[in-house]
């Protein structure tokens, strides 16, 4: 009899244990994300205000191009996202959004500054491994 109240706490005990130690896991998890992803948004935004800065515009065009590429990118990471869309619907909307989401600005600004926003979106990706190895580099020496 006793035996089985020695097992049976047993029991209870790894599977209370287990549990607790998965919860705080999954909140541990949960605040790595959080910060992984202020991160991005705070490299994103030093990347787009770096971009701005360098184009040959007013201060109003500067600002009206830095908010829609902020959007932009926002209506990006939602179709990314979205876990009903297919890839293939994804790709369709993400290609849909890169040709259309910047027409209503191309009227004030002129054909260059249009290049060099298309030019940083699509080269976004590869500027960013570049800053990857490039912090790999510093941190290596």
């Amino acid at each position: 009899m006793s035996l089985r109240y020695i097992t049976v706490f047993i029991f209870l005990f790894v599977v209370g244990t287990s549990i607790g130690y998965a919860q705080q896991d999954e909140a541990e998890m949960k605040k790595q994300i959080e910060t992984f992803q202020k991160k991005l948004k705070e490299d994103q935004e030093e990347r787009i205000q770096k971009f701005v800065s360098e184009l040959n515009t007013d201060d109003f065009q500067k600002e009206i191009i830095k908010q829609k590429l902020n959007t932009y990118y926002d209506e990006k990471k939602l179709i990314l996202q979205d876990e009903t869309l297919k890839y293939f619907e994804k790709d369709e909307k993400l290609s849909i959004l890169d040709a259309s989401y910047f027409s209503d600005i191309k009227d004030i600004i002129s054909e260059n500054t249009m290049t060099a926003i298309k030019n940083f979106i699509k080269d976004n990706t590869s500027e960013l491994k570049k800053q990857k190895k490039k912090k790999k580099n510093r941190k290596d020496n």
